[in-house]
This record gives C-alpha cells, structure tokens and sequence, in this order.
C-alpha cells in the first residue's frame, strides 16, 4: 500500500518526538503485505478502511467536498523503495483494500485528504510505517518530491507566471502526538519563487499504523503550514474510528 506516496503527488508525497526515531536500515524483504486475499477478505478490509476515512460532517461548516485527482506513480514507488532498501512490493500503489477520501477543502482554501488500507495482519501493516521510520526517509523522499516537481513543471509549466519557477523542496520530519499503535510525521516544503516575492506550499503528512490497517492523512498549506490543532483534531478523530472498525472485524497478529 502506498499511502504517502499520493500525498507526494499532490505535493506538486504515512508520532510525536518518536517521528524523528533513526532506526536501523531495513533488509530486502519479501513482505507479508503481498500475501494474496480472498474476495471476501478484500470486501471486508476495504469496509474497515472506509470507517477511518475523513467526512465533510468532520469539517466546520464551509468546507466542501470534491473527487480526488492525481495519478498512480509506481516507477517512483519503486524508486522510493530501492532507496528505502525494502521491497518494492511493500510500495505497493494497487492494493486491493485501499480506500480514498474526497477532497476537503475550505473556500479558496488548499486541501485535506487522507487514505487507508487493510493489510492481511498487523506485521504486514508495521512493516510498511517501518519504510518512513528509518533514518534515510526524508532524503529518499525529498528526492521523490523533486523528481515529481520536475515532471510537473515540464507539463504544466505554462501555466505558472511568467518569470516564476519552484525552489528546492525539502522533507523534514515533524513533531506530532503519537497516535494508533506507530505513527510517523513528515513536513513538505516547496517554495515558489516568482522575481522577488517567494510563495511556499506545505505539505503535513501523518501516517498511522492501526492495528492491520494503515492510513495516511495530508494537509496542504499555501504560505503557512495548516493549523496544528486542526490536524490533531482529524488525526485523532479518524483513527479513533478506524481502530473502532478494525476491532470489529477480524484481524491477525502475525
């Protein structure tokens, strides 16, 4: 399941002080993520996943709800893998399971998403939060994060003011309540410079491991991160019911 990398696309990218934990770097594996599921397994994590997905109601009134946009990127999630030194099959970006979120937006505002995925058992699901806990992360995604400002420049670059191009982006680790059973937090910035005036976009992306399920949820920000307390609130809020739905249903530990 690749629940960070959609937030890297949407980015022009899945806690606490233990977001900036270096652990030691992982081994080639053959996850257990890629163990195939049934039909009914697959309908039944894709109902637990959307239990932990975020709803217009969550917002203040405003807000609106639009579809999603932005394609799947699986030569990058094999990139992201090789650099992560893990499977490329843990990057996964067709997962059966997974379940998206709209759009959230406030008018004139920049967006909220998040997504989730049941793996077959928890160490499937704590194998892929593992990937973008170990030390080498932020580097191998701010050059994902690059890579994908460069191909949207050259598509869409007629479209930004005369005279303006995008900076060097840059993924750091950011401070975050731990929530679920693991959760990792990353801040992405991109500046945007056009002659003098410089413009950054932020990208909050928090991943959380939940029993089997793993969900990610981005914020998006145009001159200054989105408000912390909103985003706790939601992260908090979503997981809260996902680990309410993935109790109910059937899980393994192994």
């Amino acid at each position: 399941m690749a629940v960070l990398l959609p937030a890297l696309v949407a980015a022009g990218c899945g806690g606490g002080s233990s977001t900036h934990d270096a652990r030691p770097t992982s081994k080639p594996t053959t996850s257990s993520s890629t163990t195939r599921q049934s039909a009914a397994q697959i309908a039944a994590g894709r109902a637990i996943a959307s239990q932990g997905l975020l709803r217009l109601s969550d917002f203040p009134v405003g807000w609106t709800e639009a579809p999603r946009e932005g394609g799947k990127q699986p030569q990058l999630a094999a990139e992201v893998a090789a650099c992560l030194h893990v499977s490329a099959s843990l990057l996964q970006e067709d997962n059966p399971t997974e379940e998206e979120s709209p759009k959230f937006r406030e008018s004139g505002g920049t967006p909220v998403e998040n997504s989730v995925t049941v793996a077959p058992t928890n160490t499937a699901a704590a194998e892929y939060l593992q990937a973008f806990k170990e030390a080498q992360a932020p580097s191998c995604l701010t050059t994902a994060v690059g890579k994908l400002v460069g191909k949207e420049e050259q598509k869409e670059g007629s479209k930004l003011p005369a005279g303006s191009a995008f900076g060097a982006a840059s993924v750091e680790p950011m401070s975050f309540p731990s929530e679920g059973d693991e959760s990792v937090a990353y801040r992405i910035s991109l500046p945007l410079k056009a002659g003098s005036l410089t413009i950054t976009f932020y990208l909050d992306a928090v991943l959380v491991q939940v029993g089997r399920a793993d969900m990610s949820l981005t914020f998006t920000g145009t001159g200054s991160p989105v408000d912390a307390g909103m985003e706790e609130g939601l992260v908090k809020m979503t997981v809260a019911r996902l680990g309410r739905a993935v109790g109910a249903g059937t899980s393994t530990t192994s």
